[in-house]
């Protein structure tokens, strides 16, 4: 398996298969948010507000608050990947806990309709384990390759319904993938959160 496509599955949680947009323009809007410096990457993420960056400490804290085992298990995965995965990742998180923002940095690869093909093809049987896993109903919205001058990004979106399992009551997840080249580096990042934003405009605010 191509060792970045396999970085990817382990950056994301869900994913499923769909069809892919050709290469588009989206609007580009003035949204709220901030700045996130990523030091060791020197890349400014811009993300809502509320959002914080977690350290590796802060991060196992938050992880041994988790009363649900399943959720306790899947979180502790994703933090040895970042603490002892081949690339660098980071989590950031609103302090209500509403928005969970991943990113990751992977080798090289060249976006086009058959890399995104094959990313959405190795995506799909994780996805569908992972909403197992969770008990919710996922539903695929668009897939698709965004034009950012000679940039590209590759955007997938997804709603999550069903009963959140830490607190037993009806929720709905708003799920966004981004895999982007920008300026001869390529990173993963994914947005997870209970209400809808323009996380589109987000991501092409970044800076490198």
């Amino acid at each position: 398996m191509n060792r970045s496509i396999y970085i990817l599955i382990l950056s994301f949680f869900f994913i499923q298969c769909g069809e892919i947009d050709k290469d588009k323009k989206i609007p580009f809007n003035d949204v709220d948010g901030k700045y996130i410096h990523i030091e060791s990457e020197n890349i400014y993420l811009f993300v809502p507000k509320k959002v914080k960056l977690f350290s590796l400490t802060e991060y196992k804290d938050f992880i041994n608050t988790i009363e649900d085992d399943r959720i306790k298990q899947m979180e502790r995965a994703r933090y040895l990947n970042m603490k002892y995965g081949p690339e660098k990742s980071y989590v950031m998180r609103s302090e209500d806990l509403n928005i969970d923002v991943t990113f990751s940095t992977i080798p090289y690869i060249k976006i086009d309709q058959t890399m995104s093909q094959e990313i959405l093809r190795l995506l799909n049987q994780q996805h569908k384990r992972m909403g197992r896993v969770l008990g919710l109903e996922s539903s695929f919205s668009r897939a698709g390759i965004i034009k950012k001058g000679r940039d590209r990004i590759f955007r997938a979106i997804f709603l999550y319904k069903g009963t959140d399992l830490l607190t037993g009551e009806d929720a709905q997840i708003y799920s966004y993938y981004y895999v982007a080249n920008q300026k001869g580096k390529t990173f993963v990042l994914g947005f997870n959160s209970k209400d809808a934003y323009d996380f589109d405009s987000y991501v092409q605010k970044i800076r490198l």
